[in-house]
């Protein structure tokens, strides 16, 4: 009988705060999640918002922030996934 106009509630996800946020959100946690404890690479792109913390993204594309020298600035170094955000990773380097 056609698509629903009704706005259903996304399914819970177990390990996911109910935010209202949608789907999408839930599955960067769930995704984020899954990274935290893994080693991974990561390409240093520049500095971060705070003194000392650096930004770059893992080899799964993934935005990491990590606080690390800045002479890794365009280096690759490994990284060890501590916590899951939104939309990054935070990490400690290897």
């Amino acid at each position: 009988t056609g698509i629903s106009s009704s706005k259903e509630a996304s399914p819970p996800v177990e390990g996911v705060p109910s935010s209202g946020r949608g789907v999408f959100v839930q599955l960067g946690f769930v995704v984020g999640g899954a990274m935290v404890g893994r080693e991974v690479g990561v390409l240093f792109e520049k500095k971060g918002k705070f003194p000392g913390q650096l930004i770059g993204k893992s080899d799964h594309l993934h935005a990491v922030y990590v606080d690390a020298p800045e002479h890794l600035i365009g280096e690759v170094a490994k990284v060890r996934i501590v916590e899951s955000a939104t939309h990054s990773l935070g990490g400690v380097l290897a």
